[in-house]
């Protein structure tokens, strides 16, 4: 290597070094100015992880926050909340399940939906894992229409006890507290979610959920049997201001 050469890789690697030394100079500065409380820089701000039993210091204006009011996270509230999930009557759901079965033919499973709901009135459709329709579902308000899609036959029902859309939804269903069998174990804020981690002893189940703190859908759902996972959900897609075609609902003969 010429001597000019080498002058100039080693005035290139002192530049380097001091660019560097300053840069890192400057982090800390920042850093020490964030923990002071002098500056507010988003990404230096911790993530928060920990298992603390503790509530939310800013509520924000919906959500678990501000319609049902801060959350304490004490049993009574958690339960409460949790029966009254999500906050919206009105919204398009795009959901994610896989279903694991135990026993040697190990069945696996996994199904989508989408899923929209207008007050009383709902469609659900089904695909299966290759996104191909299997099952479609229809309420008016007054009454049901469900239609095989692989067979093409439809059946029309009053809506009752039996096809609210509670009991239709794939979206988790809390109402196992009333039981008294379904224990919350644990609960935490992580980032703007809630999670839960609840079991039935009994059964040998535990269940966590994550629940956004801002819209109260549930995000995540994870079911494990004697340490086994059987059941996930996850929501791709949640949507309150959707707007709704005329006929979305309508049910015909």
């Amino acid at each position: 290597m010429k001597k000019t050469e080498s002058n100039g890789l080693t005035s290139l690697v002192s530049m380097l070094s001091i660019l560097f030394a300053f840069v890192a100079l400057c982090v800390i500065c920042v850093s020490v100015l964030v923990r002071v409380g002098v500056m507010n820089v988003d990404w230096l701000a911790p993530i928060s992880t920990t298992d603390e039993k503790q509530s939310p210091t800013t509520p924000s204006e919906s959500g678990i926050s501000g319609e049902i009011g801060e959350l304490t996270l004490d049993e009574t509230s958690i339960r409460r909340v949790l029966s009254e999930l999500p906050f919206f009557d009105d919204f398009y759901a795009k959901i994610y399940a896989t279903y694991i079965g135990s026993g040697p033919d190990g069945i696996f499973k996994i199904e989508s939906y989408d899923v929209y709901r207008d007050g009383d009135k709902y469609k659900i459709i089904t695909y299966d894992n290759h996104m191909s329709k299997i099952k479609t579902e229809i309420c008016d308000g007054e009454r049901v229409l469900i239609r095989d899609e692989t067979s093409g036959n439809e059946r029309i029902f009053p809506v009752g006890s039996e096809f609210t859309f509670y009991s239709e939804a794939p979206m988790p269903d809390f109402s196992a507290f009333k039981t008294e069998r379904y224990d919350i174990d644990r609960y935490f804020i992580t980032g703007e979610e809630y999670v839960f981690v609840c079991t039935f002893p009994d059964m040998k189940i535990t269940d966590e959920v994550r629940v956004n703190a801002l819209t109260g859908a549930v995000t995540s759902f994870k079911s494990t049997m004697n340490g086994r996972q059987f059941y996930t959900y996850e929501l791709f897609t949640f949507d309150t201001d959707r707007a709704f075609d005329a006929g979305e609902f309508a049910v015909s003969e």
